[in-house]
C-alpha cells in the first residue's frame, strides 16, 4: 500500500517487535538456569560480546555483574516478580 507524501511515494513498512524478560539470554521467552550460566560466562570473559547486552544487564545499571545472576536466580525461584 502506498501513500502520497509531498511529491514522493512512500511504502508502508510493518515493524515487528519481540518482548523477552530481562535475563532471557537464549531468547526463548522464559528464564532458566541456562540463562544464569550465560551471564556467568560473560563475567568469566568466556563470552566477550553478549548478543543482547540489555537482557544480560538484568537490573539495568549499565553493567553485567553478579547482581544480575542473583536477580535471575531469584526470578526463577519466584522470590521476586518478573
Amino acid at each position: 500500500q502506498r501513500s502520497l507524501v509531498g511529491s514522493e511515494m512512500c511504502k508502508e513498512t510493518a515493524i515487528f517487535y519481540s518482548i523477552y524478560p530481562l535475563g532471557d539470554t537464549d531468547l526463548n521467552k522464559k528464564l532458566e538456569v541456562a540463562d544464569t550460566i550465560q551471564i556467568q560466562k560473560v563475567l568469566a570473559k568466556i563470552i566477550k560480546n553478549p548478543r543482547v547486552f540489555n537482557l544480560y544487564d538484568v537490573n539495568q545499571d549499565g553493567e553485567i555483574n553478579l547482581e544480575d545472576v542473583l536477580l535471575v536466580q531469584k526470578k526463577i525461584a519466584k522470590i521476586v516478580p518478573y
